[in-house]
């Protein structure tokens, strides 16, 4: 996907001017920067929440999902409605059964499919809301800090379960957070955002495959790169 010199202001606050980047196809790309720099306007832009004043954002935008900070599940629904609710006018209840059946499989619902949301825990609505993201099998990701609020077993659950979807469904994936260690743990490309308007502090690379992040002979090299994000992080916020 590319962002082509796009402009975007909130009132008379410019946020992105004449702004381009890349974001590589069926990959996932992280974006660091403080509260307020533009990261979760930058996901609305892509998923035309917000329509952008110039520039052009170019690529297959057919089918974006949005996971949020918070599940954002619809509360008189079920888990199976709430995933079944973007499929509702696409495909055919026979369609919609097999297709929810499978992915609430994966994220380990299956039993809970008729609870409400407020029979559910912190973890097990994020993970209804990430059945729902994917059911769809969407072209494009937008994650904003999905795994802000949850305990460190938790997020390493999410964490995992993530990733396994990504390897399946294969969206192009933007994902926005504050914490570099999650950066370094699933993005293929990591930039900083600082500034106002937005500018691009650095774009990094990790080139260790996403399943071997956890190998002993990867970390120095895992440390380096978390070692100069931190740095760079730093140098955006005296900017």
């Amino acid at each position: 996907m590319q962002i082509n010199g796009i402009t975007f202001s909130h009132g008379k606050k410019p946020i992105f001017n004449d702004f381009s980047i890349y974001l590589p196809e069926k990959e996932i790309t992280c974006i660091l920067g403080n509260s307020g720099v533009g990261k979760t306007t930058l996901l609305k832009l892509i998923a035309r929440i917000y329509q952008v004043e110039n520039g052009t954002i170019e690529g297959n935008q057919k089918r974006v999902s949005y996971l949020f900070q918070e599940p954002r599940l619809l509360p008189w629904k079920t888990v199976f409605e709430n995933v079944e609710y973007v499929l509702l006018n696409k495909l055919s209840k026979a369609e919609r059964e097999e297709r929810i059946t499978d992915i609430l499989e994966q994220v380990g619902l299956t039993a809970e499919k008729h609870s409400f949301p407020h029979e559910l825990s912190g973890g097990m609505k994020q993970r209804a809301a990430i059945a729902r993201a994917f059911v769809g099998k969407p072209d494009i990701l937008l994650l904003d800090e999905p795994l802000q609020g949850l305990d460190v077993v938790k997020k390493m659950e999410i964490h995992e379960l993530l990733l396994t979807l990504w390897d399946r469904y294969q969206p192009t994936v933007v994902y926005v957070t504050h914490d570099v260690a999650e950066a370094i743990a699933v993005g293929q490309q990591i930039l900083v955002f600082h500034g106002r308007p937005v500018a691009v502090q650095c774009q990094c690379f990790v080139h260790t495959p996403l399943p071997k992040r956890n190998a002993e002979d990867e970390q120095a090299y895992l440390k380096g790169i978390s070692e100069h994000l931190l740095l760079q992080m730093k140098l955006a916020n005296e900017i």
